[in-house]
């Protein structure tokens, strides 16, 4: 399958843009060039609000695509194994034609079944793409995307390594707290800053659903301190959402993360004037799953909800 693209992969003058930060926004997030690419990516992939801009605003019958159609059950199996063939970008471009079908001649239940099946494609392609950049890079790599109701893809984060980079870290934590002192750096702190961004432009949307879904996709699982870094995220985007909106009912924030390695304590930052610190990369108990019918991709996965009420 193809891989998706990269903010990396944009033209210099790409990333040198420049764009004001929200109000309220983390400084971090107004300075990173990288972030300001990958802005202009998401604005010229996904139009201003993370949401693809297509050729024509109207509402339309039914989706062709190579002889099918998904409004027809028949066709069903047909298009899913073509949509295998397709890259994120494609599959991102039918599912937001799906949306746009006519409510009053669309077959609900079906099209239901082709969003779900396109957004699992895309998250399949997401994790595949994590063993290779990860043995590219040598490194730690982690990439995610955010999901409304099941069947409303809101957009992804690139991938991203640990380590020194251009990429943000809106979630530092106190760093006097040698756990968050020495995971500074990781891969997940920099997704979660632009998953956090792509809700900022989601915001609306988000306070009207049922739940919102983080997929986070990772070679290792988040040590102790990224999965504080996750809990301190979920509750920014309930700050963020209560900020500017009412919950009129209860909203679900599911955060799945998917890791290609085995849970594992380990001591990191051996050396020099300061102990090692002691933690665990994903979590005890995580069982390896088959995330997909036909093609072997296994991940271990964990799942924790939070319930906010209105």
């Amino acid at each position: 399958m193809a891989n998706f693209v990269k903010v990396a992969s944009l033209p210099r003058q790409a990333a040198q843009a420049t764009r004001s930060a929200g109000a309220g926004e983390h400084p971090l997030l107004a300075n990173s060039p990288r972030l300001l690419a990958q802005r202009q990516l998401i604005d010229r992939t996904f139009g201003a609000y993370g949401a693809r801009v297509v050729a024509s605003r109207q509402v339309v019958q039914r989706v062709p695509f190579a002889g099918c159609e998904t409004n027809n059950t028949a066709d069903n199996d047909k298009l899913f194994l073509l949509y295998r063939d397709c890259d994120i970008d494609q599959l991102y471009r039918l599912h937001r034609q799906i949306l746009q079908e006519d409510p009053a001649t669309r077959d609900v239940a079906n099209s239901t079944l082709h969003l779900r099946e396109i957004i699992r494609l895309i998250n399949l392609m997401q994790m595949q793409a994590i063993p290779g950049a990860s043995a590219a890079q040598g490194n730690t790599m982690v990439s995610g995307n955010l999901v409304l109701d099941d069947t409303q893809l809101l957009g992804w984060a690139p991938i991203v390594g640990a380590g020194p980079t251009p990429d943000p870290n809106a979630f530092p934590l106190d760093k006097a707290i040698p756990e968050y002192r020495i995971s500074q750096n990781d891969a997940e702190g920099k997704t979660l800053t632009y998953l956090f961004y792509l809700i900022r432009q989601n915001l609306a949307r988000i306070s009207h659903a049922d739940e919102l879904t983080i997929n986070i996709k990772g070679t290792n699982g988040p040590c102790n301190g990224c999965k504080d870094r996750t809990d301190a995220f979920v509750e920014r985007v309930e700050a963020a959402l209560r900020e500017v909106h009412v919950l009129g009912k209860p909203l679900a924030i599911r955060v799945r993360v998917e890791y290609m390695n085995a849970p594992r304590r380990k001591n990191r930052g051996s050396g020099g004037n300061r102990p090692p610190v002691r933690t665990l990369y994903g979590w005890t108990g995580d069982q390896q799953e088959s995330l997909d019918d036909l093609e072997p991709v296994e991940a271990f996965t964990h799942t924790s909800v939070r319930v906010l009420q209105p």
